[in-house]
């Protein structure tokens, strides 16, 4: 790091931990089975892969349940999309700029 290399002291400071959800929530399960949920905004490639194969689970899961088609992702870049899986990029969305504004434009 080019601060400690000029002499200065840096402390990392973690703010928080993330951990790869292992499921949805029912109340999110349901509403996607029912095509309750629009739109999707992922802003990174893990998220966008996490949601992805939580989603594939889902509809292995629901093959017998009658369900909605799956909702559109609104992605922050090409890299988010990309994570996806090819199944599901085609229904993404990519901002304009990777900003949360542009990703409000783009809502449905």
């Amino acid at each position: 790091m080019l601060a400690r290399k000029q002499g200065v002291t840096v402390v990392s400071w973690p703010v928080y931990e993330t951990q790869t959800a292992l499921r949805f929530d029912p109340a999110v399960k349901a509403m996607l089975l029912n095509g309750e949920i629009a739109a999707v905004l992922l802003y990174s490639p893990r998220t966008a892969a996490c949601f992805s194969k939580l989603y594939r689970h889902l509809r292995v899961e629901a093959a017998a349940e009658r369900t909605a088609g799956p909702p559109v992702c609104l992605v922050l870049s090409e890299a988010v999309r990309a994570a996806r899986g090819k199944e599901l990029q085609r229904l993404s969305r990519v901002a304009r700029k990777p900003t949360e504004a542009a990703l409000f434009e783009i809502l449905p």
